[in-house]
């Protein structure tokens, strides 16, 4: 693994830690990590291995998605098996409903089952815990070189991802997209929940680019979201700190922020006018919560998105403890990221077609 990649690693700890708020350390030690039997690897050319896979062509979609979930395993152990139906079913009864289907509307969407290291490896990151995580990328790997090669036929493409899901696709980006043919077909990646810094684009990645407009293709976005008002110094000490070890105290440790409300680097911040839809709670039974408009505001600082109090409803904002709102980085802006995925292949669309 490369030396940049290595510091991905590290630097992403802090929001991957913010995740593991909602569970509890492992009762009990984790074995070392070498010294168990992973799970078996998922086949891709087995439909079961794929949370959501489009049988056929749609014509009325031209753009495909890649998706990876965050972290929804507790354990035991380091990963999930990949074939553990209660496990898949509880991944795809939360955040495939709740996040996935945000791309149902543009796009086909590609959700592959993988060996998601666990929350209890999200305590151990420094350790055994990066051993879990970098097999769990060797999943996301073989699953997106399986789309490209069998399913994509050189359709244009969204990468999407929230918490782990964003890790794995962050290195993704690097080895699959950066300089490769393949950077041609990316409408947008949509890299929610990891603090990116700027600096890493021109550096980590030397043709991609951050997406400052609403329309813009070829582009990645990112936001980490915490209640406005929050000490959030720990958080990016840690975050900026990687990027200075592996760079220099330089000013490209400031974390990417584009508000979703916006989408436009410009425009910082958004007043709940521009809330088009937030989750008012989790998926029950397979359901999609209802959406309610004109809730939340938020504006960027300091590279971190700050959710102002809602204007009706006090339950909708859930924080963690020290006010992070980790959980509901896609789901306080559901129908804002909705549009937007259908604005960025409408924008790709009208550029292709000319």
């Amino acid at each position: 693994m490369r030396a940049c990649l290595i510091a991905l690693l590290l630097f992403t700890v802090p929001a991957l830690a913010a995740q593991a708020q909602t569970t509890t350390p492992p009762k009990a030690p984790l074995p070392p990590f070498d010294s168990v039997t992973p799970p078996p690897a998922p086949d891709y050319a087995d439909p079961a291995f794929w949370a959501l896979k489009p049988g056929k062509a749609d014509p009325a979609k031209p753009v495909d998605v890649f998706y990876v979930n965050p972290t929804t395993y507790p354990g035991p152990g380091w990963n999930q098996d990949a074939a553990d139906a209660a496990a898949n079913a509880k991944t795809e009864g939360s955040v495939i409903i709740t996040q996935a289907s945000a791309f149902a509307d543009c796009c086909r969407i590609f959700a592959p089952r993988y060996r998601q290291a666990s929350s209890g490896a999200l305590f151990l990151m420094d350790g055994d815990g990066g051993k879990a995580f970098a097999l769990a990328y060797t999943d996301v790997l073989r699953a997106f070189r399986y789309y490209m090669e069998h399913d994509n036929h050189g359709r244009p493409f969204i990468l999407a991802g929230h918490s782990q899901g964003t890790f794995h696709l962050i290195r993704l980006l690097e080895e699959e997209i950066e300089g490769k043919p393949a950077a041609k077909q990316l409408v947008a990646a949509y890299l929610i929940g990891i603090g990116l810094p700027q600096g890493f684009f021109g550096k980590t990645y030397k043709e991609l680019k951050i997406c400052n407009k609403p329309a813009e293709t070829g582009c990645i976005v990112s936001w980490n979201t915490y209640v406005d008002g929050s000490d959030t110094s720990a958080y990016l000490k840690r975050s900026e700190g990687r990027y200075v070890q592996l760079y220099g105290d330089d000013p490209g440790k400031k974390l990417i922020c584009i508000n979703p409300l916006t989408f436009d680097a410009a425009e910082p911040s958004g007043d709940a006018k521009k809330s088009l839809g937030a989750l008012t709670g989790p998926a029950v039974d397979g359901v999609l919560p209802a959406r309610k408009g004109g809730e939340v505001a938020a504006h960027c600082e300091n590279g971190i998105l700050f959710v102002d109090p809602p204007v009706q409803d006090a339950a909708l904002v859930k924080p963690l403890p020290g006010g992070s709102l980790h959980m509901q980085d896609v789901e306080l802006f559901y129908e804002n990221l909705r549009r937007n995925a259908l604005l960025r292949v409408k924008a790709w669309m009208a550029h292709a077609h000319r």
